[in-house]
């Protein structure tokens, strides 16, 4: 399934998202998608989460490097398209990371025994990092310290 729409950047307590329609969104969330591809102006592919609130507003939250890296802002209207993420974590992947876990069997095991949440976390601390080579160094380091039963996003990076 892929919806196509319109939607303006909005920002709230310092936080930028795009707001999706009740019925958009609902086309998802009643088959139990929670994690989709948000493509913007027909250039950047996102792994996203729909996001909702009490009185039923579906979002998407939109990081400031995105915003710069399509040199999008407050107010500005995208074409933005959705459709299901149906990638292995729902969450960009490094190769650099792939490869440390394909010679490291044990780190594997237990990133692969990690919740969903818990693997896009670490996804995410190795691919914000921009040089390659930064990204093996944080993925031995990750390696290494799941194996001594460190499993927290929050704790990995500590030396």
């Amino acid at each position: 399934m892929v919806l196509k729409t319109k939607a303006i950047i909005e920002e709230s307590n310092g936080l930028t998202f795009i707001a999706i329609g009740t019925s958009m969104a609902q086309k998802f969330v009643k088959k139990g998608i929670k994690r989709c591809i948000c493509i913007l102006n027909g250039k950047s592919s996102l792994h996203v989460a729909l996001q909702s609130r009490k009185e039923e507003r579906y979002f998407i939250y939109i990081s400031k490097h995105v915003l710069k890296e399509l040199s999008l802002k407050k107010g500005m209207i995208v074409q933005m398209e959705l459709k299901e993420d149906e990638s292995q974590f729902q969450f960009e992947e490094a190769a650099e990371w792939n490869e440390v876990l394909a010679t490291d069997p044990i780190a594997k095991d237990v990133f692969d025994q990690l919740t969903p949440g818990n693997q896009r976390s670490i996804l995410y601390l190795i691919t914000r990092v921009k040089s390659s080579e930064k990204r093996i160094e944080r993925s031995l380091h990750i390696a290494e310290q799941l194996k001594r039963g460190i499993h927290s996003a929050a704790k990995l990076m500590k030396k």
